[in-house]
């Protein structure tokens, strides 16, 4: 066998999703990206949550800071003697390496395993992680009794210190793993089978590319199609991984006689056409909703994982940000509000007396995808009751920017089937985000959580919120920017007043 050392659980799980993958990985390192800012900022948050978990077991033994194979196996060897919890515990076969986050004694000789994972659910993926090291450490000699994931709980609500009994719930998964567990022998012969082969396997890209995450060979593997391609046609499904095994790739090659919704066929007209869709009489009734004065405003939220706050639960949604551009009327100079918490308390009481102040008692108040602002507001006014009456008046003054282009009154070929503002800005105006170091709400929140929740740099926190300033103040100015667009497309009529 070419595979001369154990299968690592990463490389086990990264054969199942794809063969071509663990190949790369093996023999083609090179050829593998490294993992972008926001995974990498994701997996840091993890961190705090399992050792926090690890807290639950004050008397454990932390052998997670030993990386060298051998030390760690015969660090675990020797604290398996004390009969004690053991953190990051180690154990090998002739084909694979094993670490648990937790090996925990029961009765005299047997052991639990126990997963920690950053979720509130267990996934299909926590219980295949189980079942590989329960093959590992029960071949290894471990006799092992039960497996666990420990999740967050999210019917936990803080008070003043973390209660971790309570923060975190087991579930037993015992019956799940064993039975997951006969296949992972077959699953490391037919992955070593793979590393013998001269070169990659052809593997034909599909919903594995994406599932449980997105393959890190996904861009290599994938940048074979054209830029209009099939799988960018507005909700093509399934359809079009049948388009692809039919040999067509490009949206123009789609046939004349497929049946497609009223959607799809505005995309494929725009794109064989090489022009704009226009309808200026659905936009002309839109425009007449915004009234002015014209607040337009975006939130960044941010969902973390440990509440930072008293009366927060786990993954509770926390607004952390906004940005409020104010046109009084055509003829006044734009004014610009904005707001970002500093992460020392609670930032939503702050939060609603500012809007409040700023967003006055009429006006439209225009958002993209303003379900989403209304929600933030509604579950904080329902929380600090006190803006409640303030924001059952407020909600009623909303108008959804996200309509026209969701709807392709308005539709650009370059938006490739997407109606995100991340793609309607730039084929619209030229304007885009790619100019940006924090491009996408995500990455937003994660980045917010890491330099706000927890210890870093004080510059770095410093170029961390200069960051997230310019990307939500970008979402606001860029709200501006499409309506001034889409006011250029139908006949002049007298300002919206209140």
């Amino acid at each position: 066998m070419h595979q001369t050392t154990p299968f690592t659980q990463s490389l086990y799980f990264a054969g199942l999703q794809c063969p071509k993958q663990l190949w790369h990985l093996i023999h083609t390192p090179e050829f593998v990206p490294e993992p972008d800012a926001a995974y990498l900022a994701y997996f840091d948050q993890t961190e705090p949550v399992v050792r926090l978990a690890m807290q639950r077991y004050s008397d454990g033994i932390d052998l997670t800071s030993i990386s060298e194979r051998a030390h760690a196996l015969t660090e675990t060897k020797s604290a398996s003697q004390q009969r004690r919890p053991i953190f990051g515990a180690a154990a090998a076969t002739a084909y694979s390496y094993a670490r648990t986050d937790i090996l925990l004694p029961v009765r005299d000789d047997e052991w639990n395993l126990i997963l920690i994972k950053c979720s509130s659910s267990v996934k299909a993926n926590h219980k295949a992680n189980l079942a590989f090291q329960y093959d590992t450490f029960s071949r290894a000699g471990y006799r092992i009794r039960d497996c666990f994931v420990l999740l967050l709980n999210t019917n936990y609500i803080r008070e003043n210190e973390l209660d971790l009994n309570q923060l975190f719930i087991e579930t037993n998964v015992t019956r799940e793993v064993f039975e997951l567990q006969s296949a992972v022998e077959a699953n490391l012969g037919r992955l070593n089978q793979v590393l013998e082969l001269p070169e990659s396997p052809k593997i034909a890209i599909g919903k594995h590319c994406r599932i449980p995450g997105q393959c890190r060979i996904h861009r290599q593997c994938w940048n074979f199609l054209p830029r209009d391609n099939i799988f960018t046609l507005v909700r093509a499904g399934d359809r079009a991984y049948k388009w692809l095994a039919d040999g067509i790739s490009d949206l123009r090659e789609i046939p004349l006689k497929a049946k497609l919704s009223k959607l799809q066929q505005i995309q494929l007209d725009a794109i064989r056409s090489e022009e704009v869709h226009v309808e200026p009489e659905p936009i002309s009734q839109f425009l007449k909703k915004l009234k002015y004065p014209r607040y337009y405003l975006d939130f960044e939220t941010a969902s973390p994982a440990i509440p930072p706050f008293p009366g927060l639960s786990p993954f509770q949604t926390i607004p952390f940000q906004f940005s409020l551009h104010i046109d009084r009327s055509p003829d006044d100079t734009l004014e610009h509000r904005n707001f970002l918490a500093d992460g020392t308390c609670d930032p939503r009481p702050e939060l609603l007396a500012r809007l409040q102040e700023w967003l006055g008692s009429t006006g439209s108040i225009i958002a993209y995808n303003a379900p989403f602002e209304i929600g933030v507001l509604n579950t904080a006014s329902t929380q600090y009751n006190q803006y409640r009456p303030w924001f059952e008046k407020l909600r009623r003054r909303f108008v959804d920017l996200l309509i026209p282009f969701r709807s392709f009154h308005y539709y650009h070929p370059a938006q490739r089937g997407s109606a995100s503002i991340k793609s309607v800005l730039p084929a619209m105006t030229g304007r885009s985000y790619s100019e940006l170091e924090i491009g996408n709400g995500e990455f937003a929140s994660l980045e917010y959580v890491r330099t706000h929740y927890f210890t870093v740099d004080p510059a770095e926190k410093a170029r961390v919120r200069a960051d997230l300033l310019a990307y939500c103040g970008l979402d606001t100015e860029a709200m501006i920017l499409l309506v001034k667009q889409l006011e250029a497309f139908v006949p002049s009529e007298p300002n919206g007043t209140n």
